[in-house]
């Protein structure tokens, strides 16, 4: 099988484009698996068991509940939320990132999210987006520190 031994990808958004564009950015590194319906993604995380989940979609109480499942199921996975604004709620902005590894803000910039998924999966880029190439999007994410970081 051509697949094996690649990561998985599962991807939730509305927008198809989006979809399409990262499954075409990362067809050839990593099995994409998207959906444009929010409620096939859990379905989709049981049956793919992926290393990443890419969500494009508000942190509502009910997503927030299915990535701390996820990351108590499968401590392993990493999950990516694309989202749009903060709260200037402290608690619920905590709640938010409980479970979430990496958090953009819109507007995404495509290569940015392929240096940073790459960055998540250990994977050595030569060069990728910093603020010397001019990316709108550097900068504009929240990463959970690492275990190591944290002692």
């Amino acid at each position: 099988m051509a697949n094996e031994g690649m990561k998985t990808i599962v991807m939730y958004s509305p927008d198809l484009d989006l979809c399409m564009s990262l499954t075409l950015y990362f067809q050839d590194k990593y099995v994409v698996v998207t959906t444009t319906d929010g409620n096939t993604l859990a379905g989709l995380v049981e049956s793919y068991h992926p290393s990443l989940v890419i969500a494009d979609a508000l942190p509502t109480s009910w997503i927030l509940k299915l990535f701390d499942g996820w990351k108590e199921k499968y401590p392993d996975i990493r999950i990516m939320l694309f989202r749009v604004w903060r709260y200037d709620d402290r608690k619920r902005e905590a709640a938010i990132h409980k479970s979430i590894d990496y958090i953009l803000y819109k507007p995404i910039d495509i290569d940015f999210v392929a240096h940073i998924v790459d960055g998540l999966f250990g994977v050595h880029v030569e060069s990728g987006p910093g603020p010397e190439a001019g990316q709108a999007n550097v900068g504009s994410g929240w990463k959970r520190e690492s275990k190591e970081q944290n002692t």
